[in-house]
């Protein structure tokens, strides 16, 4: 059961008394965010090279840092697969504290939700249980997309080691391909209103930009509308069903216009500057894509006590699968977490940016270098892959703010 909380401070609309909404808040005094930030990251340099993985990490450590995220978060820590001397430094350089699979396994009694006889059970393991092959569904490659020389866990893992190693209130999570795509006053602005759903018993809030929907590695999902000629197949909410039949509903709560005319009765805008709308698990998947959530909740508890596959929390639901990335996910339509009915929230805008899966955005990072970093604005470097979605690469560069 989620423990009281105050207003966080936000200059948000009050949550409106709708079940979904969660109860209003008792008090209108200022709270301070308690945000620690913990992201995930491979350092292998194996990768396709098409990947740019290292790229797209470098990228994102700019956006956090001008977009005052890091000054947000009082907590910063790095989870490091297959950790090497320039991953490590490049994240401390960030002030980010390092974790790694080698250090969870050394202290296996820091963490309270783990295989404490044997630890090493955790890795990703294939052929010997040292090396692993993360998935990457964007390109689906039949061989290893990544030779790996170190040891690895999953995401759904590694994010309930970062849950663990965190002490503040709540934790943003974020695998280190997402790029803040908005303003700084943007990002306050919905990390302030997830804080306020939290006050009102909404433990986790998605924080997937709306930029990516219909983009390679994105939310592939609609922007339904009545005025629409010729309408996508997931316009139609699923009402029957299980988790299965129901998760691609959610997709639809970003941006359709006539969602109570189309059957979603079960979502509803908890607040509306900025958008913010809430719904349950009974009409999504699991998504590891970026969520800021209430900490003690996702580790502690469990998610409906009467049902055996789901009388757990979501910090040990998430180590279930060590074997591949996308498992996690897979596992929680499989069990039916719908069941639970999770309570649920998303910003309708969104704040992280899937980041490389497009052909601008792989041109521009294929340009990106140290000048750029040291000079231009991560908004100006979004935006060059934005201008011109057939150019072959981006337009030249120029100093930035």
């Amino acid at each position: 059961r989620m423990p009281p909380r105050s207003r966080a401070r936000v200059g948000a609309r009050a949550v409106p008394k709708q079940p979904v909404c969660g109860r209003p808040s008792n008090s209108t005094a200022p709270r301070p965010l308690s945000i620690g930030l913990g992201v995930t990251h491979t350092c292998s340099k194996g990768y396709r090279p098409e990947y740019m993985k290292a790229q797209i990490f470098r990228l994102a450590l700019l956006s956090y840092r001008q977009s005052g995220l890091l000054k947000l978060a009082s907590e910063k820590l790095l989870f490091l697969n297959d950790p090497n001397a320039e991953c490590r430094a490049l994240g401390a350089s960030y002030g980010f504290g390092i974790l790694t699979p080698a250090a969870v396994f050394a202290a296996p009694h820091r963490f309270p939700i783990i295989n404490r006889a044997h630890p090493r059970a955790h890795l990703n393991a294939v052929a010997g249980g040292s090396k692993s092959r993360p998935r990457d569904s964007a390109y689906a490659p039949v061989a290893p997309d990544v030779a790996l020389s170190g040891e690895t866990v999953t995401v759904g893992t590694a994010m309930s080691f970062l849950f663990q190693a965190l002490s503040t209130e709540q934790v943003l999570f974020l695998e280190g391909d997402f790029v803040v795509g908005v303003p700084p006053d943007s990002l306050r602005a919905q990390l302030e209103a997830a804080a306020l759903l939290r006050g009102a018993g909404l433990p986790l809030t998605r924080l997937q930009s709306r930029a990516t929907i219909n983009q390679p590695g994105g939310l592939d999902a609609p922007c339904c509308s009545s005025a629409s000629a010729t309408p996508h197949r997931e316009c139609r909410y699923r009402v029957h069903g299980g988790t299965w039949a129901r998760s691609p509903n959610w997709r639809n709560f970003y941006c359709d216009a006539d969602m109570p005319a189309r059957g979603a009765i079960l979502m509803a805008t908890c607040v509306r500057r900025p958008t913010m709308r809430c719904f349950y698990s009974t009409d999504a998947n699991w998504s590891n894509r970026p969520f800021l959530a209430d900490r003690r909740w996702f580790l502690h508890a469990p998610l409906e006590p009467s049902i055996k596959a789901l009388n757990a929390s979501l910090g040990e639901l998430s180590q279930v699968v060590p074997d591949d990335n996308g498992a996690f996910e897979v596992h929680m339509l499989n069990v039916d977490w719908g069941r639970a009915a999770v309570p649920l929230c998303l910003s309708a805008d969104g704040v992280f940016e899937h980041y490389g899966y497009s052909q601008p955005q792989r041109a521009m990072l294929r340009s990106l270098s140290d000048a750029d970093l040291a000079t231009r604005s991560y908004l100006d470097l979004l935006a060059a892959a934005r201008r011109d979605p057939a150019a072959k690469e981006p337009p030249a560069r120029g100093r930035g703010p």
